[in-house]
């Protein structure tokens, strides 16, 4: 337990109520925010291309996989808005969307249910650009530390209070403070979440336990019968307001990692704060700048949360079939089988991977008594 969120929780103080100075200066004290490296990030992703290249190198024939992305697209992004305060949903929230409809991209919106007032308007209008996901009830750091029947009350209630404002299912959450365990994972799933995305891929120091931390992945995976989407890009607040960077610079940050994160054929999970620089009318060029960046990239599938995770499990259950063909295990999904496509890994060398596409409609022909699985 670190020391301000052990604060938080044994006075009669929230966290919030703790002076962002005093966070922010504790948190620069320990080690710098931006100081993002590609080991650090995805080391899961190192080990699964040295065995694939393992395999790539040894054998003489062409390797089958299922691409992660839909339609044949090389990685993938989302865009998540964690609100806050009432003036970032009341005023930059606004201004987001508007950068996000120039671009056609819809995001995902988490919102706290009694931190400030919501409006069935204000929720339906974010839902109806994209999806709206829980953010807990107070934003106050207690989740975390709540006993299991607490913990239950409060999730349950933050997706019912925002079922009934958007006037739709909400099927994911996040975290406050990305305060994450197990237990809050196997909570979520008894409340009726389908995802959670509240796990870092890495970040320089955790407000759990003031230290560095991630999952070391930038791919969704399943845990406790949910799909975890990890946060795998540097939370705007981080960037901005504790490792003191301007907005453009900010912005360089983001991309460069989101490069390693393309090279790497993972999800970009974009976090991004209406209620910080961002939202303000003097963030908005550079946040257009930001999205566009993807939004011209052919290769980049761009998708809600609530989407990746559908499709997370989709993939999950697809398999390739004795014929060499995309198979699903899930008679609901066999509609969406041509969103899936199979690559053959041809070799590995000083240039990566060579992957070209099958030709024809299989892979190749496959020994009747085995079946590759994605």
């Amino acid at each position: 337990m670190d020391q301000l969120s052990s604060f938080s929780q044994w006075t009669s103080y929230p966290y919030r109520l703790i002076p962002s100075s005093i966070r922010n200066r504790f948190f620069k004290a320990k080690r710098s925010v931006t100081a993002f490296r590609e080991e650090l990030l995805g080391p899961i992703e190192f080990l699964r291309s040295l065995f694939l290249a393992s395999l790539a190198i040894a054998s003489k024939d062409p390797i089958p996989i299922i691409g992660f992305w839909r339609r044949g697209k090389s990685y993938a992004l989302a865009v998540s808005h964690d609100v806050e305060t009432q003036l970032g949903l009341e005023d930059g929230a606004g201004r987001l969307i508007e950068v996000e409809k120039e671009l056609g991209i819809r995001s995902t919106w988490n919102l706290p249910t009694d931190r400030y007032p919501l409006s069935s308007q204000l929720v339906i209008a974010l839902a109806q650009n994209g999806e709206v996901g829980g953010h807990d009830t107070k934003h106050d750091g207690r989740l975390f530390f709540a006993g299991i029947t607490d913990k239950l009350d409060r999730v349950k209630r933050c997706r019912e209070r925002l079922e009934f404002l958007s006037r739709r299912p909400v099927r994911g959450f996040r975290a406050p403070l990305l305060q994450h365990s197990r237990e809050l994972v196997e909570t979520l799933g008894k409340a009726g979440y389908e995802y959670d995305s509240s796990m870092p891929s890495w970040e320089p120091l955790s407000p759990t336990s003031l230290k560095p931390h991630g999952v070391g992945t930038v791919f969704p995976f399943l845990i406790s019968g949910l799909v975890e989407i990890p946060v795998s890009m540097p939370q705007d607040h981080q960037l901005i307001r504790v490792g003191g960077l301007g907005v453009a610079a900010a912005v360089d940050q983001l991309l460069e990692v989101s490069r390693w994160i393309r090279k790497a054929g993972g999800a970009c999970v974009l976090l991004v704060h209406p209620d910080y620089e961002f939202g303000q009318e003097e963030g908005r060029d550079e946040y257009l700048r930001l999205l566009t960046s993807f939004r011209s990239d052919p290769a980049c599938d761009i998708m809600t949360l609530g989407e990746m995770a559908r499709w997370w499990i989709y993939r999950q259950e697809s398999y390739i079939d004795e014929e060499g063909m995309i198979n699903t295990r899930s008679d609901e999904n066999k509609n969406a089988i041509g969103e899936l496509e199979l690559e053959l890994v041809m070799g590995y060398g000083l240039d990566g991977f060579k992957m070209e596409p099958p030709i024809g409609n299989s892979v190749m022909e496959m020994p009747k008594s085995s079946r590759l699985r994605s």
